[in-house]
């Protein structure tokens, strides 16, 4: 059989055309492994960064929301809270950036961050961060709440604000309207070992818990949260909250 002259270009053509099928499905491939492994349950934590000039710590809980620690120019970093939504395998934090995940398991996570004040993604990685002993008690206090009543009498202007404790040992309280008096901020809680029903929690950023501020929890189920603190000039305050959002 006589050989065609045009039959090399033509194998040439369909080869290259092979190999680009080939490469843009396992593109596909490996995105859809990633979207599979970002069930909340995976996703749904606190991720410690290095090596990077944007974020400190991103954490984020079942209800939707987020707290980022981001970098500034005095090194002390900056807090911010909001809310997040999920997009096949990106992120999206809101006022803060967004964040396309190309690896995650249990332990680290990678991708590429993008802030809303800067247009060229840098790629970050980090893991994820320890965790409180899982339990009911802890399964049902993890989650956003905000202040119904405090004393009896339903919250004003002063007391309305959103709570978050997380099993990362992360407390959280952020101010409707926050004042040099009652700003909020991001704290450490554990539980108490010692005291049943009750909580720890300090301001100092260090895991030295023995000058640490107490809670007693005196009810806690999935749509209710009853807390007392006492103070030292023998007062104490009771705070009802309800869950942020209804799940």
């Amino acid at each position: 059989m006589t050989k065609s002259k045009n039959s090399s270009p033509i194998r040439f053509v369909i080869l290259i055309g092979l190999v680009m099928i080939f490469s843009i499905s396992c593109q596909e491939d490996d995105s859809d492994d990633v979207t599979d492994a970002m069930d909340l349950s995976t996703l749904t934590s606190k991720w410690e960064f290095v090596d990077n000039d944007e974020l400190y710590t991103l954490e984020m809980n079942e209800d939707g929301n987020y707290i980022a620690k981001k970098k500034n120019a005095t090194g002390s970093g900056t807090i911010r809270f909001g809310d997040y939504q999920i997009s096949d395998n990106t992120v999206y934090f809101e006022s803060l950036g967004e964040l396309k995940i190309t690896s995650i398991d249990d332990v680290n996570l990678s991708g590429e961050w993008r802030s809303n004040t800067e247009n060229t993604p840098i790629i970050i990685s980090g893991n994820r961060s320890t965790t409180i002993s899982e339990s009911d008690s802890t399964n049902l206090l993890c989650k956003s709440w905000q202040m119904v009543s405090v004393n009896g009498e339903e919250v004003d202007t002063e007391y309305a604000l959103t709570v978050i404790w997380s099993n990362a040992g992360t407390y959280f309280v952020e101010f409707d309207e926050p004042t040099d008096e009652n700003e909020g901020g991001l704290s450490q809680w554990k539980w108490n070992e010692n005291q049943p029903n009750s909580l720890l929690y300090n301001w100092d950023g260090t895991s030295n818990w023995d000058d640490a501020d107490e809670i007693t929890i005196v009810e806690l189920s999935a749509t209710s949260l009853t807390i007392r603190e006492d103070y030292s000039d023998d007062e104490s305050e009771t705070f009802v909250l309800k869950p942020l959002h209804n799940n």
